[in-house]
């Protein structure tokens, strides 16, 4: 606050110059405004003002620092276990039904949707529901050799699905 009214104080004291000095004090403002940090821009107007003769009213309070939070600490518990299933996380899932996760399922296509939007939902074998994503703006024209597909694990725990009639991936979801 005490800043501001110093740079207030500082641009009040500037319309009281005399036309003469104004050029090089423009110079010197525009050479401030100029400059894209917040911190160093405001610096630079305190010099201004500080060059052309204009005084501190007051001494700006010094804020008290912050506590620094003490690092977050981690028990046995607060560790999740394994993921339930393939494509299974964000399922709800029963404590017991928890195992291992596979990295890639290959199934036969039981079902193939396309919706409005030309996302697609295929239905397996074993009956899992994937949906392609929205994000996703590959568009999907299976041929009818397309019975068989790959789905396996991507980056930040995603999924590409295959057909096994073409090379071209498609980033999935279980629903189901």
């Amino acid at each position: 606050m005490t800043k501001k009214l110093t740079t207030l104080a500082a641009f009040a004291a500037l319309a009281t110059f005399p036309a003469s000095a104004q050029p090089a004090l423009q110079i010197q403002l525009s050479h401030c405004l100029a400059i894209p940090g917040v911190l160093q821009r405001l610096a630079c107007y305190d010099g201004v003002a500080r060059s052309t003769g204009v005084s501190v009213a007051a001494q700006p309070r010094t804020v008290p620092a912050l506590p620094v939070p003490a690092p977050p600490t981690y028990s046995a518990q607060s560790i999740p276990t394994p993921a339930p299933g393939f494509g299974g996380e964000r399922l709800p899932q029963v404590e017991a039904s928890r195992r291992a996760a596979p990295d890639r399922i290959v199934s036969q296509l039981a079902g193939f949707d396309i919706n409005a939007r030309g996302k697609f939902t295929v239905t397996l074998a074993n009956g899992q529901v994937w949906k392609q994503l929205d994000g996703d703006d590959a568009v999907a024209r299976p041929r009818k050799s397309a019975r068989s597909v790959i789905i396996e694990r991507a980056v930040f725990s995603s999924y590409a699905l295959t057909f096994n009639d073409s090379s071209q991936l498609f980033k999935v979801a279980r629903v189901q």
